[in-house]
């Protein structure tokens, strides 16, 4: 995962959104990584299916702020009153002034596409793309042009993976047996580990 070194809202933006692509694989428990934010994040979920709508469910035990983005109608009128969120049709949608922006959506696995588009992020806001393959996706590799905090699909299992395997076993797995696994690079010492104790931030 390659992260630019930004400002101590940014870490915790990055601890916080890495909590966020785990949530869906568990109980929906959302954690902070430790850190509790001190005002509600505002947050984009793209994708109204079965991941789309465990995470934003996730998002909201959370304390986020969260609108569910959608391209069909049908679906995303459906998901927002399943859950009591707002839904904005993909069309219409903006990514300025959103914290967190996720992609649970298949587009970019096999094309140049983009779900969003990029230009109005916030210069704070991660992006977290649950897609995922040999090559980071579109939207990763231009989140990431942009100076972004973007976290792929790798990222997202490898959370998971370091999770489960606690869960299962009480232990912690050593995470370069997973990074391996998934053919990462160990993470600059700035960025948090999966499922570590971030510690202080900067």
């Amino acid at each position: 995962m390659l992260v630019p070194k930004r400002t101590s809202r940014r870490t915790f933006l990055k601890r916080a959104a890495l909590a966020a692509g785990t949530a869906h694989a568990f109980d929906g428990a959302f954690l902070f990584a430790g850190v509790a934010p001190k005002a509600k994040l505002r947050t984009a979920v793209i994708g109204c299916g079965g991941a789309g709508r465990a995470i934003a469910s996730a998002l909201v035990q959370s304390g986020a702020g969260v609108t569910l983005i959608n391209r069909g109608a049908e679906r995303g009128h459906h998901a927002s009153k399943l859950l009591g969120l707002p839904y904005i049709p993909l069309p219409d949608f903006s990514a300025e002034g959103y914290d967190i922006i996720v992609n649970a959506t298949p587009v970019g696995r096999d094309s140049n596409e983009v779900p969003f588009k990029l230009e109005n992020l916030n210069d704070e806001a991660v992006v977290i793309d649950l897609v995922y393959g040999a090559r980071p996706t579109p939207l990763i590799a231009n989140s990431l042009a942009r100076e972004q905090i973007a976290i792929d699909g790798r990222d997202v299992l490898l959370t998971q993976v370091v999770r489960q395997f606690r869960m299962m076993t009480g232990k912690e797995m050593p995470v370069t047996i997973a990074l391996n696994t998934l053919g990462r690079q160990p993470v600059a010492p700035d960025v948090v580990h999966p499922g570590a104790n971030p510690g202080p931030t900067r």
